[in-house]
């Protein structure tokens, strides 16, 4: 019994924190016990405990099922730099991770659109955003010494000027120092990668002004 709550347990730790962002880890944590408690209810060690077993996996499959009304979790998981896709590429069919990129470009350019107006205007006619993060990054600021004053997009694609800071960031091998928090990684990277900044203050943001005071 003690075996089988151990997984729930490591679980429940994965899921509580109160000083760093944690949503991120949502859907591993429900595979990885799903995933356990499968495992276990086919071992004859386990078989005075097939039915409770079992409920819990019912139980799981559940919330699992639950957590596809929402993109945040998925988004979560990009948000984390140095992770990113690497669960959905090691674990996820390769149209489920097609899926997911789509879900994310939608995000993002409504996103841009908040901030600038509009997904297809021409980088260079950008003069400011039309709705400027404003708290937002300068919340997430905070937690950077980064005195580069660039900002707004830049892109090649003038169709799409959304894409390339979208890209820059999706397909890079960006890394987090040991020790640095993900909000104190997104507040030095806000002015290089501001709509994903602005994203990122959505699922961290809370955290960001806990440390800020």
């Amino acid at each position: 019994m003690l075996d089988i709550l151990g997984h729930a347990d490591c679980a429940q730790q994965a899921f509580s924190s109160e000083n760093k962002p944690s949503l991120y880890v949502g859907l591993p944590v429900l595979e990885a016990l799903h995933n356990a408690w499968a495992k276990q209810i086919l071992k004859p060690k386990y078989s005075d405990f097939t039915d409770a077993i079992q409920a819990g996996i019912d139980k799981l499959a559940e919330y699992y099922d639950r957590t596809g009304s929402s993109s945040a979790y998925v988004i979560s998981m990009i948000l984390h730099p140095q992770e990113k896709t690497m669960h959905f590429e090691k674990h996820w069919t390769s149209e489920l991770r097609a899926n997911i990129r789509t879900v994310t470009e939608e995000a993002f350019k409504d996103r841009y659109a908040e901030m600038y107006g509009s997904t297809s205007t021409p980088p260079h006619a950008l003069k400011k955003p039309t709705h400027a993060p404003g708290k937002r990054l300068m919340l997430m600021r905070e937690l950077s010494d980064d005195e580069d004053n660039s900002s707004g997009p830049s892109s090649t694609n003038s169709g799409s000027p959304w894409l390339d800071e979208f890209t820059r960031y999706y397909e890079a091998k960006d890394t987090v120092p040991k020790g640095m928090s993900i909000v104190k990684w997104w507040g030095m990277n806000a002015q290089r990668l501001p709509v994903w900044a602005s994203l990122a203050w959505d699922f961290f943001g809370h955290y960001g002004i806990v440390h800020v005071k």
